[in-house]
């Protein structure tokens, strides 16, 4: 039975490996189709960690957080625990923080609203080889709305292009929506995954 309040707690890494090995499938339309999936996201972070032989929190200060100087970012929640702000829900009620574990590249990491604007400015620079391919096309919608491998590209009437990207967990949301071409944040918010300085 899932826990509606964490619903990713008892998601194990043996059955995470059963459902990509007995219940994953690809179907013959997947091309003309768009969906978005946490499942998928969380099995590319298990692989990520399995080739690597170590824990998404150390992959992400490996190749992100680090290179980004987003020290105030982790998926350990014991580190942040003080100064963490509490999640509601829509009456306003406190919510129990989700456990991802498995599930980590879905949605596990804690960051402030300055470390994700460093994220964010990191995308202005041409040469970032890694967040370059992040923004690559790879399924068109419309005219206006289509998909990289971590964006959802918004063309603009009047000629910007946006790089979006929203989410959420038990109590909080977010949004981030970048300009790479005139290097500026046209609009953000940030009420998910925050920490009061």
């Amino acid at each position: 039975m899932v826990n509606p309040e964490n619903p990713y707690q008892a998601c194990t890494n043996k059955k995470l490996e059963l459902y990509r090995s007995n219940r994953l499938e690809t179907k013959n339309n997947s091309a003309e189709r768009y969906e978005y999936s946490n499942i998928g996201i969380a099995i590319l972070g298990y692989v990520l960690c399995n080739i690597e032989s170590a824990s998404y929190e150390s992959l992400l200060q490996k190749y992100i957080l680090s290179k980004n100087n987003m020290s105030n970012s982790t998926t350990n929640r014991a580190k942040v625990t003080g100064i963490l702000v509490k999640g509601l829900n829509e009456s306003g009620v406190q919510v129990p923080n989700w456990d991802l574990f498995t599930m980590a590249a879905a949605g596990a990491m804690l960051s402030t609203v300055e470390d994700l604007s460093k994220f964010s400015v990191a995308h202005f620079d041409g040469r970032n080889k890694e967040l370059k391919l992040s923004r690559t096309k790879t399924f068109t919608i419309n005219t206006i709305s289509l998909y990289d491998l971590g964006w959802k590209i918004i063309n603009r009437k009047s000629g910007a292009i946006w790089y979006k990207h929203n989410d959420g967990t038990g109590g909080y949301s977010s949004a981030i929506i970048i300009d790479t071409i005139e290097k500026k944040r046209p609009n953000y918010t940030f009420k998910f995954i925050h920490l009061q300085q």
